[in-house]
């Protein structure tokens, strides 16, 4: 292994510590407010036994202890999973996993790491495995500032497929909501997506655009502290769910691939047809259809086959539910500066243009990862 490359797995080892130390805080803390309202609990059926006790007072206390128990029950499977990508795995079932024991590990896990070559120990897991690991990962809300570098760089998912976008024989509709531009096949035989992070097939649903009035904050996702002029989801619903609706109650639900656009001066004739779309839908709630060639700008190999990062997160409109695997292209897709221009000119609910329909990044709270996907070959 290159000497830049041993440095390079040691910062991401002295993160990953850094991490650690924060759980083994966090499940202190959480451990002695459990043990605190344990006893509160146990005072309350004394006190109820012999007296008229406040019923709605009692069963606040009851759900606070609920749900401290079930954040100290996340805390300890994300640490579960983490052990999980940075050592061999562990013979023990998630459920039985206590937290003394994870107490008593995370000291001997710190001194387990600081060899560099425990990094790689992910190329031989089974590629279905890791999928599972990113499955596992806790969701926190969307979207987030991304640190490329300090990220975990794996290598060995299977390549993402992308099948019957820009070549499905049906036609697309083009719709102005008022908050969007939003684009969907009409087609039985829709596109999904496969590979990378996702454990079986998901499929195309719609896709939107969240932009700015400027090239540099219309990007709801922020790699390295980057900005760009426009992002596009490309959202998808996991196939073993009947519908979208039924799917954004679980966890593993939807899948969204998000493109980070980037203004510039000469337009790219990959996006003509969607652009001229845009142009006949000015006015809220008018609609066009268009070929599925409008999706031709994402056939390109720079596009689809780049590196790109996974985490769990949420949904960046209302009820931003947490039930979405993301996957955030790193390199962005170049777009005229008046080609983007007509999604600036898309009219709102009162009529004016939408001027900003961008989500701020939100907090990461520690222990939820992200992941940096090296692809070395896609199928499409």
């Amino acid at each position: 292994m290159a000497y830049p490359e041993i440095i390079k797995q040691q910062d991401n080892i002295n993160q990953i510590q850094k991490e650690l130390k924060d759980i083994k805080s966090e499940i202190q803390i959480i451990k002695n407010i459990t043990r605190k309202l344990n006893q509160e609990c146990s005072n309350i059926n004394i006190v109820s036994s012999s007296t008229k006790l406040d019923k709605s007072a009692q069963e606040r206390k009851l759900l606070t202890l609920d749900n401290a128990n079930n954040t100290l029950e996340n805390v300890l499977t994300y640490h579960d999973i983490h052990s999980a990508i940075f050592m061999e795995q562990s013979a023990l079932n998630d459920s039985d996993i206590k937290a003394k024991t994870v107490i008593r590990d995370l000291s001997s896990e710190s001194e387990h790491k600081t060899n560099p070559e425990t990094i790689y120990r992910e190329q031989s897991m089974n590629v279905k495995n890791l999928a599972e690991q990113i499955s596992k990962l806790r969701a926190s809300q969307s979207p987030i500032a991304i640190s490329v570098s300090r990220c975990p760089i794996w290598s060995s998912l299977e390549p993402l497929k992308f099948k019957r976008y820009w070549d499905n024989e049906a036609n697309g509709v083009l719709l102005n909501t008022g908050q969007t531009a939003f684009f969907t096949l009409d087609s039985t035989n829709r596109p999904c997506l496969s590979g990378g992070p996702l454990i079986g097939e998901y499929i195309f649903e719609q896709m939107h655009f969240h932009w700015s009035v400027d090239d540099f904050t219309g990007c709801e996702h922020v790699l390295d502290g980057h900005g760009y002029a426009a992002e596009c989801h490309l959202v998808h619903y996991n196939s073993k769910y009947e519908s979208m609706e039924a799917a954004v109650a679980h966890p593993d639900g939807l899948a969204v691939v998000g493109f980070l656009l980037e203004a510039v001066d000469v337009p790219n004739p990959c996006f003509d047809q969607f652009v001229e779309g845009l142009d006949l839908i000015k006015k809220r709630d008018n609609a066009v259809h268009l070929p599925s060639e409008s999706l031709a700008w994402m056939d390109r190999a720079d596009v689809t086959t780049g590196s790109y990062v996974t985490y769990k997160g949420s949904l960046t409109t209302p009820p931003y539910t947490e039930c979405v695997t993301w996957i955030i292209y790193e390199k962005p897709v170049q777009i005229g500066t008046e080609q983007l221009g007509l999604l600036r000119q898309l009219e709102g609910n009162d009529s004016n243009p939408i001027e900003r329909n961008v989500r701020p990044t939100q907090r990461h709270p520690p222990g939820h990862s992200v992941i940096y996907v090296k692809q070395v070959k896609s199928k499409l």
